[in-house]
């Protein structure tokens, strides 16, 4: 049984090792446009992917974009934030 703390991988082809992910669609209340995510406060998406190389993608309504978010050193930021306007490249695995 899985905890409520921790995380299952999905891939095309059903559950997968996280170490195998290359893109990860994070949730988020608000973002950046330098990449900074306002998550639910708990971390548990900054724990699962600190350390993993995958590209990161945050999708936020346009209200819901602004140029930072508070952050904590923890916290791990996105390789793009999507809405419905606009796209923004953040750290150039998605260019």
């Amino acid at each position: 049984m899985v905890s409520e703390t921790e995380l299952i991988w999905f891939g095309a082809q059903g559950q997968t090792e996280f170490s195998t992910v290359e893109l990860v669609i994070m949730p988020a209340l608000a973002a950046g446009r330098d990449g900074s995510r306002l998550g639910r406060g708990k971390g548990y998406f900054d724990r699962a992917v600190a350390g993993n190389r995958a590209a990161r993608v945050v999708v936020v309504h346009d209200s819901e974009l602004f140029e930072s978010v508070p952050t904590e050193e923890f916290d791990q930021f996105a390789s793009a934030v999507v809405t419905c306007g606009e796209t923004i490249h953040c750290d150039g695995r998605l260019n």
